[in-house]
């Protein structure tokens, strides 16, 4: 996606006015490995139970007031036990989740 697309859809999830079971926002990280997976399948779950095609988790925005903030989350730079977080997370799955990761520059 090109960031113009990725700021489209970003202001398209803002228009939910909410999170949802399929839709989570975040101001920093995930905080380690495990939790970033669980939020993975469990909007991946939510998303197939509410018949939407896909679950969103954003970080650098404010779930209460949906202020976006930025971040400096780099999730290409994280590593877990040794591995790309990324390999880490595709491999401990269970079962298995489709998933991408996407860099979107909000207005710098």
């Amino acid at each position: 996606m090109t960031n113009e697309e990725l700021i489209t859809l970003v202001n398209e999830l803002l228009q939910q006015g909410k999170e949802l079971e399929w839709l989570e926002f975040k101001q920093g990280d995930a905080t380690d490995a495990q939790r970033l997976g669980k939020y993975i399948s469990g909007l991946a779950n939510a998303a197939n139970y509410n018949n939407v095609p896909f679950g969103y988790l954003v970080f650098g925005i404010k779930d209460e007031t949906l202020d976006i903030v930025g971040t400096n989350y780099n999730y290409l730079n994280k590593k877990e036990k040794g591995s790309e977080l990324d390999f880490y997370i595709r491999r401990n799955l269970s079962p298995s989740v489709h998933f991408q990761h996407f860099v979107c520059d909000y207005d710098g």
